[in-house]
């Protein structure tokens, strides 16, 4: 796990230990803190709306997509989940995979964020001449 995914689970376990009234969280921020902690009766619907928090819409279906759920974010980043079936309840082992997908492509964008900011100022040094 991330710092800021301990640092942030850990104050909703203060904030609920000590009942503090002052912050309260929404309701995609606790559906955030369950996922992160993959409970094993995390739902269809709630792993939609985290993906949809973070930017990824359903892409799809077409006529033979069967169970699988392909979801894409503006970066065209793809995450592939198989639907569950016939309970509405995901797999723990999913949840990992979407947790550490969502990790690499931060990663990613980043990276990629921090070699653009240079390649922007070795372009501004280099007509500065």
């Amino acid at each position: 796990m991330t710092e800021s995914r301990c640092g942030f689970a850990f104050f909703v376990q203060l904030a609920t230990k000590f009942q503090l009234q002052s912050y309260t969280l929404s309701r995609i921020d606790k559906t955030l803190a369950r996922f992160y902690s993959t409970p094993k009766d995390f739902t269809k619907d709630e792993l939609v709306r985290v993906l949809n928090s973070k930017g990824y819409y359903e892409i799809g279906k077409g006529k033979t997509g069967g169970s699988r759920r392909k979801f894409s974010n503006s970066l065209n980043q793809i995450i592939n989940l198989h639907k569950p079936h016939p309970e509405e309840i995901v797999k723990e082992y999913a949840l990992r995979q979407v947790i550490e997908n969502l990790d690499a492509q931060k990663k990613a964008a980043e990276t990629n964020a921090i070699k653009a900011n240079v390649e922007s100022k070795k372009s501004k040094k280099n007509t500065k001449r």
